[in-house]
């Protein structure tokens, strides 16, 4: 079975290693993404600092929540800590799949430090709840508003000030509120844009002045946090960073691959396990992804394991909110991402080696 391609032709891995690390020392401005485990981003970003990429992920549920924690801060918990101690929930947002098994402890389980008080679930927007939740959560609502104009509405109404408008069932919200012991709003980036996860962070910080109250922030994507903290304890930066400069810089806007792609400012792609597809004149792609076919319009594809299944890997998980290890379920020939990528070090000209 094929498992490397120089566009749609079949080649042996070294081959393709070997043109990939070519198309890499030619480019002028090339952007990697990432969506993969904890070795092989390391090797991603060891690859950016050795030729001078910027370095993003395609999910833009997770650069929400990153501009969250790096331009405002906020109150956050765990998952552990809600299970144990929420006995209020207002889930904001549609919540990515990876949230369901955490959902259902939720349901299925009672706070036990929360003095016997029994949970209590509201709704703003969460459509994407079990069917179970259906018939045990109230929805808070603004007839003709969005998300943005419900939460500003909720904030205002419990602070206590006028609103032009009514919230269904907000006194339902207000009385469950008074008898709380511990308020959790669980939310994502996912389903909420940069403006709405402030202005939750806003109605934490306030419910926090009768109760105590905190954001559980469920990732967008957990391979994506699992780069971004990586990255930020490799570089002192998250996503979206460079070392274009020969140092790490970051610049949400700046170094934002997608933009960069679409304006034409970078020449090549290396898309690590998660792919879109750029239609742009000029752009050279590099495919590593476990694949039984080349990536249409891949210059070069290399068909690799998925962590976790094909090979032992440590991943982000949500539910425990840190990496875990997972063991391969059925071991492959696939080779992990990470080999393929310090093999694209060895072959770029004056090799310095990887550095981390």
């Amino acid at each position: 079975m094929a498992v490397a391609w120089i566009g749609n032709r079949d080649v042996l891995v070294p081959h393709a290693v070997e043109h990939a690390a070519t198309l890499l020392g030619e480019s002028r401005c090339p952007v990697i993404t990432i969506d993969a485990d904890v070795d092989a981003t390391r090797a991603a970003i060891a690859l950016a600092r050795r030729m001078g990429a910027a370095y993003d992920h395609l999910n833009d549920g997770l650069a929400q929540e990153t501009a969250l924690f790096t331009g405002h801060g906020g109150v956050f918990l765990s998952p552990g800590e809600a299970l144990r101690r929420a006995d209020l929930l207002l889930f904001a947002g549609e919540l990515p799949e990876s949230a369901i098994p955490f959902l259902e402890k939720l349901h299925h389980s009672s706070p036990d430090l929360s003095g016997g008080q029994a949970r209590t679930f509201f709704s703003l927007g969460a459509n994407s709840l079990p069917d179970t939740f259906t018939a045990d959560t109230v929805s808070l609502a603004v007839e003709g508003a969005g998300p943005a104009g419900t939460v500003a509405a909720l904030r205002a109404c419990q602070s206590g000030r006028r609103t032009a408008v009514a919230i269904e069932n907000f006194d339902r919200f207000s009385s469950s509120v008074a008898e709380a012991r511990f308020v959790a709003v669980v939310c994502s980036g996912h389903g909420c844009d940069a403006l709405v996860l402030e202005m939750l962070q806003g109605l934490v910080s306030e419910l926090n002045k009768v109760v105590r109250a905190s954001m559980l922030l469920w990732p967008a994507s957990e391979a994506g946090w699992s780069s971004a903290l990586i990255s930020t304890w490799t570089t002192g930066f998250p996503l979206r960073t460079s070392y274009f400069s020969g140092q790490p810089s970051h610049d949400p806007w700046r170094w934002n691959a997608v933009r960069m792609i679409e304006s034409g400012e970078a020449d090549l792609c290396l898309q690590i396990e998660a792919h879109n597809r750029f239609a742009k004149d000029g752009l050279k792609v590099i495919a590593l992804t476990k694949a039984a076919q080349p990536v249409d319009g891949a210059a070069v594809t290399i068909a690799i394991g998925e962590p976790g299944i094909d090979h032992d890997a440590v991943l982000f998980s949500g539910l425990t909110g840190t990496f875990v290890a997972r063991s391969a379920e059925a071991r492959s020939t696939f080779p992990p991402a990470a080999d393929i990528l310090r093999a694209f070090v060895e072959h770029l000209p004056n090799d310095g080696g990887v550095p981390c």
